[in-house]
């Protein structure tokens, strides 16, 4: 049997200080490689691995609005059928932290494997507990992946493996308590948006909640060259802790927009020459730039304000961005 080849990507955002301005982008960079030998018994000497069956890692939310599933995201239904299945797939295995995800029959190649991988971290906010770390296996002289494994976080422990060994994994039980307040807070938010708003007001009122909810977390920002970031990259720190750097804003915001049935993306790019990431929202059928962590300026009086919100991509260039990577933007 011929040896499997792991090609290792390490999907990494980050922050140094106040203004996003430390988000280092790898999108499109180039993939750091090694090969391992699997262990041809498929036992695991490691750490027992959690029984996944028993896990649901499910976001559900509880609303009269009609919220987007997966199918309707922007960024999904762009993709080929075989990429869907692979993103389908994904998306099977991190309901229940799952990390493995078998490519086996698919014919995808494995660098694009895992920029799917990438998509739909990029289109699922809610499964803030995926780490930032996707590794895709492909046997030796072929191209074509066989399986991706994803790794899990509960915001301080994270998977990780040494070849076929569970060297450390994240509490499973912390990670569905996490969870079911998510769950808890985002319909809480939702109950005070009305189902009969136009796509405009409710998205001006996401805009204004988590405005006047979050605060700029400049520690966070911060960290450089960690291995995993805290909370505050993610939707559940912006929604569950108030604190959040640009990425939990820009996380927090898409989801909550998804949940009342519209449709947003998350931007990469730089604001002010500085790595950033904001918005896209599509409101009657028309795309906005909106970027809350410029709408909530570190020191500013408290008030909400409305610099960048819902702007044209001729307003927003003034100061902002995108980066020129796979992750297609309407």
């Amino acid at each position: 049997m011929k040896k499997l080849l792991i090609l290792i990507l390490s999907v990494c955002i980050l922050l140094s200080f106040a203004g996003c301005s430390g988000l280092e982008n790898i999108l499109g960079g180039d993939l750091a490689g090694g090969q391992v030998i699997l262990n041809p018994s498929g036992e695991d000497k490691g750490i027992k691995r959690v029984d996944c069956d028993t896990l649901d890692l499910t976001v559900e939310i509880d609303t009269e609005h009609r919220s987007l599933g997966t199918k309707e995201y922007y960024r999904f239904i762009n993709l080929n059928e075989t990429e869907q299945k692979v993103y389908l797939a994904i998306e099977k295995a991190v309901k229940i932290a799952d990390i493995s995800v078998d490519l086996t029959g698919l014919s995808i190649n494995y660098e694009r494997a895992m920029e799917i991988a990438q998509i739909f971290m990029a289109d699922c906010p809610q499964y803030f507990y995926m780490s930032k770390y996707i590794n895709a296996t492909h046997y030796e002289g072929s191209e074509d992946a066989v399986e991706l494994r994803l790794y899990y976080t509960d915001g301080k422990v994270t998977d990780s493996m040494d070849g076929e060994k569970l060297t450390s994994q994240a509490d499973r039980d912390i990670i569905e308590e996490q969870i079911e307040e998510f769950n808890d807070i985002v319909e809480e938010i939702l109950e005070e948006i009305p189902v009969y708003y136009s796509d405009e007001e409710m998205v001006k009122a996401i805009h204004d909640y988590i405005v006047e909810n979050t605060e700029y977390d400049e520690p966070a920002a911060a960290l450089v060259d960690t291995d995993d970031m805290p909370p505050a990259y993610t939707a559940y720190g912006a929604l569950c802790e108030g604190m959040a750097v640009c990425e939990g804003y820009a996380k927090a915001f898409q989801f909550l927009c998804y949940s009342v049935g519209i449709n947003c993306a998350q931007v990469y790019g730089s604001g002010d020459g500085e790595p950033h990431m904001w918005n896209l929202v599509q409101i009657d059928d028309k795309w906005y730039h909106t970027d809350l962590t410029w709408d909530d300026p570190v020191g500013g009086d408290g008030r909400v304000y409305y610099d960048y919100y819902n702007l044209s991509w001729n307003e927003m260039k003034k100061d902002h961005v995108m980066d020129d990577n796979f992750l297609k933007l309407p």
